[in-house]
């Protein structure tokens, strides 16, 4: 015959089957939902995966699973891990001018898409502040893609970069001191005015000042 002290803690510290049940499909569902976000982070994706994912989707990315859709980021602050993106303006007779920035339809900043956009912008603003000549052909890429689809012949190709806000920003009685999206905090690597000749190249003219502009590649004869 169990004593009381054993018929009182099998009746008060043993979790109910049902309990049990309850967790361990939790359990399940959650080590699924890792098991599927790990297996779909990177590559193409079957038809089936797809849809697998995004139906999983408001669950991953609620709790933080998704490395899609991450809200915060581990950076050293460095030139090249803070945020990069391009800006091009768009001067058409029949319109007003026009600014289309990467994260605005033509340039997508989801997923795989986006990670490739982020490094596009950071290799144009490094080699755009080091004076290389191969960031002429990355900028005319896409001062063709951009002409090409708002039709137009003109264009202002630049890239941007986003500061971090320092900590000491938050604590500022101005206002905009502690604003992470205010233009203090934004910098213009590399800016150049491109446009279409009568033979259809692109052809640039690096803009190094506001209403100042340079040929590129060549020098002032004497």
């Amino acid at each position: 015959m169990p004593r009381p002290s054993n018929e009182i803690s099998s009746r008060h510290g043993a979790i109910p089957g049902s309990w049990r049940t309850v967790v361990s499909l939790l359990l399940f569902i959650h080590l699924f939902c890792v098991l599927v976000v790990v297996l779909t982070f990177q590559g193409v994706l079957s038809p089936f995966l797809a849809r697998l994912k995004s139906s999983l989707r408001p669950y991953t990315q609620t709790f933080a699973l998704d490395p899609e859709l991450i809200p915060f980021y581990l950076t050293d602050a460095s030139r090249m891990s803070v945020d990069h993106f391009i800006e091009v303006d768009v001067d058409s007779q029949d319109q007003s001018p026009l600014r289309i920035e990467g994260a605005a339809g033509w340039l997508s900043r989801a997923g795989e898409c986006g990670r490739r956009y982020e490094r596009l912008a950071a290799v144009l603003s490094f080699l755009g502040e080091q004076g290389d000549d191969s960031v002429n052909l990355i900028a005319k890429d896409i001062a063709n893609h951009v002409m090409k689809q708002e039709k137009v012949d003109k264009v202002v190709v630049r890239s941007r970069r986003h500061l971090l806000q320092p900590t000491r920003a938050l604590q500022s009685g101005n206002l905009a001191s502690r604003d992470p999206n205010d233009k203090q905090y934004f910098r213009t690597p590399y800016q150049t005015r491109a446009f279409r000749t009568d033979d259809d190249k692109i052809n640039l003219l690096k803009m190094t000042a506001p209403g100042e502009a340079a040929p590129v590649g060549k020098r002032n004869k004497s």
